[in-house]
């Protein structure tokens, strides 16, 4: 209870700024003029969070529910961010290939500006020049043909070591067993970090810190919760609950991961 009251003096702060926050916001959308768009259905909002609500915990299933209701392409408020939602074939077809080029640019998202270095990769570049040109060159040059056959004796080495691996296991005292997933993954990283990188980085021993499970694992805050993607104004919230901490010790174990 001491902790509590010790702070509820921040508490009160928090709130109070969040009520003038929220006060001058509608303000300033009172005085723009209204402009009658023509917007797909959706479901109604509440004032501020707009349709965050309804996505609960699976949001997967509540954007299934919303369709049923509301069509195959509608509109959701998440927060201030509006939210154009496709759940059809032939809705996806227009989207994806015959309007593809308005639709084709990415959200910055918080997270991905931390650990992207401001979405300057080829997966969440905006549209635009640049990505043309980083696309040209993965397609031309890192991904052709003959870049791949020549990583041929890479993966033919890294198949018989792990049939070795599997061989000794099934072996005289081996016991049988097998763990199939800690192999897999074993196998995969050591083929992506020679191909990518040039070396090996083992799930265990000197470069044990820095394997791909691991950086899988530093990649899920890519699927958190951030304030900032949904309220562009209060991105300073996620510095207080510490997301902004997190995003930054992701960023280092990447920089760390990747070769000087």
């Amino acid at each position: 209870m001491q902790s509590i009251a010790g702070l509820w003096p921040w508490i009160q702060a928090c709130l109070a700024i969040l009520t003038l926050i929220t006060i001058l916001m509608l303000l300033l959308r009172s005085n723009k003029k209204s402009v009658k768009l023509n917007l797909p259905p959706g479901p109604r909002r509440l004032p501020i969070i707009g349709n965050l609500h309804q996505l609960g915990v699976s949001p997967h299933l509540s954007l299934a529910r919303l369709s049923q209701k509301h069509g195959p392409l509608r509109l959701l408020q998440l927060g201030h961010v509006p939210n154009l939602v496709v759940s059809s074939a032939e809705m996806a077809k227009e989207v994806m290939k015959t309007q593809d080029l308005a639709f084709a640019s990415r959200p910055m998202l918080v997270a991905l500006k931390q650990l992207a270095y401001n979405c300057s990769d080829l997966a969440f570049a905006p549209y635009g020049e640049y990505w043309k040109q980083a696309r040209k060159i993965c397609v031309l040059q890192l991904l052709s043909l003959k870049k791949v056959q020549a990583f041929h004796s890479i993966r033919e080495e890294e198949v018989a070591c792990m049939v070795r691996t599997i061989s000794s296991s099934c072996g005289d005292g081996g016991g049988g067993a097998l763990n199939l997933t800690k192999m897999l993954h074993t196998y995969t990283n050591n083929i992506v970090s020679r191909v990518a990188l040039g070396k090996k980085y083992y799930s265990n021993g000197e470069h044990g810190k820095y394997n791909f499970k691991d950086i899988l694992d530093d990649m899920a805050i890519l699927g958190s919760f951030c304030v900032g993607d949904f309220f562009p104004r209060m991105e300073w919230v996620d510095i207080l609950t510490g997301f902004q901490t997190r995003l930054k010790n992701s960023s280092r174990d990447l920089d760390d991961f990747s070769p000087n």
